[in-house]
């Protein structure tokens, strides 16, 4: 299985570090600094002093910061539902399990997107991307990975890339 990835973004609150997967409500904090992180690797909490101050959350500050908090919602409901009782998974299954979401997806799609089976009302498509997103962030709770952190520097990083990133095709 693969190591936990710390979170990179802490508050200073006194002598608090404030982690987005301890806990996340409408309270969301005014300060941030920019901690990083290097896979696998217990990464260490910058001072005050070391700390690079950012302005307000963003919309996409928020947005993510989210993403962490839902992985660890899927995950909990993964467990209750018995799909963690034997300890870890194997990481191929549960990587195969996700694409195996998204073929069902193209299915749907072929079926003239046929309404999902359980929720009536929503398009078969929809219903199996959500279900992909729900195994991948099942887990990234269980891995305790930040996933909300590294998808907001992923976007930020892709607004660097230019136009198809450099012309690519597909």
């Amino acid at each position: 299985m693969t190591k936990s990835i710390n979170t990179a973004f802490t508050h200073f609150e006194g002598n608090q570090h404030w982690r987005p997967e301890d806990r996340m409500d409408d309270s969301f904090p005014k300060v941030y600094f920019e901690a990083g992180y290097k896979a696998g690797v217990e990464s260490t909490l910058p001072t005050e002093q070391e700390a690079r101050p950012m302005s307000e959350p963003s919309e996409l500050d928020y947005s993510c910061s989210r993403l962490t908090e839902l992985a660890n919602i899927a995950h909990s409901g993964a467990k209750a539902n018995g799909w963690w009782d034997k300890g870890d998974r194997n990481i191929g299954e549960l990587f195969m399990l996700m694409v195996t979401e998204l073929a069902e997806g193209y299915e749907a799609h072929r079926n003239n997107d046929a309404m999902d089976d359980h929720l009536s009302d929503v398009p078969g498509v929809h219903a199996e991307l959500a279900d992909t997103i729900i195994r991948i962030l099942d887990f990234c709770g269980k891995e305790k990975i930040p996933i909300g952190e590294i998808v907001r520097r992923k976007i930020e990083y892709n607004k660097t890339r230019g136009y198809r990133h450099g012309g690519k095709r597909a």
